[in-house]
This record gives C-alpha cells, structure tokens and sequence, in this order.
C-alpha cells in the first residue's frame, strides 16, 4: 500500500529484494542446522562400539574358558563384523559362529581383516589391534597384553610407523 503526500511516495511493505534476502538466510540457516544430524548419528554408533567390542571380546575369553575350546576371533571390515567360533581342527564344515557383533560402517581394522585364537583358558596372544575412523579420522591402538587383557587404548591423528605396529 503506497502512501503518497506531495512530492514523495513510501510504500508500507517489502521489496522484492528485501523479501528474497530474508528468504535466503532462512533456507541457508535451515540447511546448516538440519545438516550435522547424519554425522552425529555416526560419530554416537562408534562411541557405543567401543564398550560393546569390550565386552564382545571379554565375553569370547570367557566362553573359552568355560567350555574349555580354542575360539577363533575375526574381524572382517569387508562385511562389517567381528565373529568368534569354535577353531576349525579338521577337514569339514567350518564350526557355527558363537557371537557376532556388528562394526560401525565409519570404523575399520586398518588391514581390513583381522584374526586371532583364544586359548582354552581364556588367553590370547599379546598384540595390538589397529583401527580407523573414517569418521574422525583418527587411528585406534588397543593393546591386548598376555593373557588377552584388553587394557590399554591409544589414539593418534597420523599411524604409526611399520616397526611400532604388530599387526
């Protein structure tokens, strides 16, 4: 609605300009805050990996030592998983999976397979087990000392040279 009184005009209402500008920093405004919502996601399901993997590896030394069988435990980036079964003794069929637990698509063994054998009394070699996240960009040692005590994680921005690594 234009006002008009002697020589000048003012309108009561936006411009064109006026409205596009107010249009544009709404959408970039909703696009930056519904965006991060996807990574977060990713970044929770890796933060609740590692105390599932704690206990995923605990359970699997027990399990050993209960039923008093060398166990095989694998983990395969490839499909996305980390297994423990019975150690395959003689030609035939592989021996059924005991446990699986699943990886987060962001996180991988940096050799993209990784296995080892649980004793029968719960050991496991000693060893580091190299991870990455493609999520943070970070690497993960974790360090299974004699006996297979999960005890001691590291992480690094860059990896570590060849002759620091055991995996």
């Amino acid at each position: 609605m234009d006002t008009c009184t002697g020589k000048s005009c003012q309108s009561s209402g936006f411009t064109l300009y006026e409205t596009l500008l107010v249009l544009l920093l709404t959408a970039g405004l909703l696009g930056v805050m519904s965006s991060p919502r996807a990574p977060a996601a990713k970044l929770l399901t890796e933060q609740a990996f590692w105390p599932a993997w704690q206990r995923f590896w605990t359970a699997g030394c027990q399990l050993a030592s209960h039923r008093r069988q060398v166990l095989y435990v694998a983990v395969d980036t490839a499909r996305h998983q980390a297994i423990i079964r019975p150690v395959k003794r003689h030609a035939g069929p592989v021996p059924a999976t005991l446990m699986t637990l699943p990886l987060p698509t962001s996180l991988h063994v940096a050799a993209d397979f990784w296995a080892t054998a649980i004793s029968a009394h719960g050991w496991a070699p000693a060893t580091t087990l190299e991870w990455y996240s493609r999520r943070t960009g970070l690497w993960w040692y974790q360090t299974f000392q004699l006996k297979g005590a999960l005890t001691y994680v590291t992480f690094s921005e860059t990896r570590r040279p060849e002759k620091h690594r055991t995996t």
